[in-house]
């Protein structure tokens, strides 16, 4: 299967892994690939997640052993908090 026009992107799109913290599995997928988008609990739609919860994933996941493996050839993962908080 080849799906058309092919990316501009080399060597492929940026793939970003979407979790909830504290769960820990999805974040350590995302630093294996190239950025992390949390989500904070359950109903948190709507408001800022605490620093420290930011703080507290950014350290896991670029600490994690698969980030620090994998990144050495490339760019760090990134760690981004969806914005649109009033």
């Amino acid at each position: 299967m080849a799906l058309l026009p092919a990316t501009a992107q080399r060597p492929r799109p940026p793939v970003w892994i979407a979790g909830f913290w504290p769960n820990r599995r999805p974040m350590r997928r995302a630093a294996r690939w190239d950025g992390a988008v949390p989500l904070f609990g359950p109903g948190s739609h709507g408001r800022a997640p605490d620093v420290e919860d930011v703080r507290d994933l950014a350290a896991y996941v670029r600490r994690h052993p698969s980030c620090a493996a994998s990144n050495r050839a490339r760019r760090r993962s990134d760690v981004t908090v969806p914005s649109g908080f009033p």
